[in-house]
């Protein structure tokens, strides 16, 4: 009958069975004989609505309890990462050790506490910070790693735990063959550049009604990066001059990819020009360096602690007390972990300032939690949720497997858009 498709059709937007009831005792049937019997019509048409919907709540129960758990652990996940990351920038701040875990003291007033068991990463960025023996001893016997980082961004120690100078890998890495140092060197630029061709598609799809300037660079830019990606496939190995080929597509595909950020943000009133790595004065550029600055040290904490020597690179010249091999490392999550973050801030129009030279205090701050934040994001990895500072840690541990031996290639991480 019509009336039983239309109550399953409508169920969802009837109130209750005592309202369709009502609505139902109104109506007048065609003969006497079907209004004579309409309580057991009532009965049958309430059984269909019944009946519907209990059909579409079996139907999306599915997908709300979906939606919920997934809810529910972006809570839970966000809980957690706020107390794995302590940052002090304050001069004068003092960091100690309490039977209530690690403390930040201004003037002997408590600022800022941390619960031991869910700290993993210390970043120190002001000058004038002390922190106690006590405080230090804990984080080493924890593996809580500190970082240091003076006002120019330079990150200029970490403090580690003696036990990763431990089963130390620097002599299969110094005795690597010219070809496996190329497969490395191949697969690092290789997962940059498609990084980078990843993010320009991942802004391109917020982008597609943008001025036609802009989509025609979009092209431009794709097809200069999918050429620089098969000159590197393509190429083959015969000598040690395989670096310079590799770095100089790297360096073909940059310009063509800060060319897309250029226009990307033209708008958004911060005069980026082009990319400047060092002596940077305008706000683009310096917050690329800082982020990168934080990125430098999360490698090379990865690095140490996979036992590996941050100085025998594969792509970057060695230079005496430069860790080149962190160099190598950080061209593969450049754009996700910094470019991504600093593109957005601009975006969001926050208000980005510099203090002479150098980005304004509040800047700095906003920069360096948002970098973070980042970094212990949650994302998909090879069918696991892993925080992104873990994705690189598990990228750094598969270079140690590669360079040991134990693994026959090196897949590096690729983000998707």
């Amino acid at each position: 009958m019509r009336i039983h498709k239309l109550i399953e059709k409508k169920s969802a937007s009837i109130p209750n069975k005592s309202v369709l009831k009502e609505g139902l005792k109104t109506v007048e049937f065609l003969t006497d004989e079907i209004n004579l019997s309409r309580s057991i019509l009532i009965k049958d048409f309430v059984e269909t609505y019944l009946k519907s919907l209990r059909s579409k709540s079996k139907q999306s129960l599915p997908a709300d309890n979906k939606k919920l758990i997934n809810r529910k652990k972006k809570e839970y996940q966000k809980r957690e990462n706020e107390g794995s990351e302590l940052i002090v920038t304050t001069p004068g701040s003092f960091i100690g050790k309490t039977n209530k875990g690690i403390t930040v003291k201004l003037k002997g007033t408590v600022i800022n506490r941390k619960p031991t068991n869910a700290l993993k990463h210390i970043t120190i960025t002001g000058q004038g910070v002390t922190i106690s023996s006590n405080a230090i001893q804990y984080c080493v016997n924890q593996k809580i790693v500190i970082d240091f980082f003076d006002k120019q961004s330079k990150h200029y120690a970490s403090l580690l735990s003696p036990i990763s100078m431990d089963g130390l890998l620097w002599k299969q890495q110094s005795m690597l063959s010219l070809e496996n140092k190329a497969v490395l060197g191949k697969r690092i630029i290789l997962g940059k550049l498609k990084n980078q061709k990843n993010l320009i598609k991942y802004y391109h799809k917020y982008h597609k009604d943008s001025a036609d300037v802009l989509k025609e660079k979009y092209i431009e830019v794709i097809l200069r990066l999918d050429e620089c990606i098969q000159r590197v496939k393509n190429f083959e190995v015969t000598d040690e001059q395989y670096a310079p080929v590799f770095m100089g597509q790297e360096a073909v595909g940059a310009v063509a990819y800060w060319d897309y950020i250029r226009l990307l943000i033209m708008d958004d009133e911060v005069n980026f020009v082009a990319r400047i790595h060092q002596g940077a004065t305008d706000i683009v550029n310096s917050m690329l360096n800082y982020g990168y600055a934080i990125l430098y040290a999360r490698v090379w904490d990865a690095v140490l602690l996979h036992k590996l020597n941050p100085s025998i690179s594969v792509l970057h010249a060695p230079q005496t007390g430069k860790p080149t091999f962190v160099y190598d490392l950080v061209e593969l999550f450049r754009a996700q972990a910094v470019d991504r973050v600093v593109i957005s801030l601009i975006q969001k129009g926050e208000p980005l300032k510099m203090a002479g030279n150098l980005l304004c205090e509040p800047t700095k701050k906003l920069l360096i939690q948002n970098i973070l934040e980042r970094l212990n994001r949650y994302e998909k990895y090879r069918g696991e949720e892993l925080r992104f500072i873990d994705i690189i840690n598990k990228q750094i541990l598969e270079v140690a497997a590669f360079i040991s031996g134990e693994s026959k290639t090196f897949k590096p991480y690729i983000a998707k858009w």
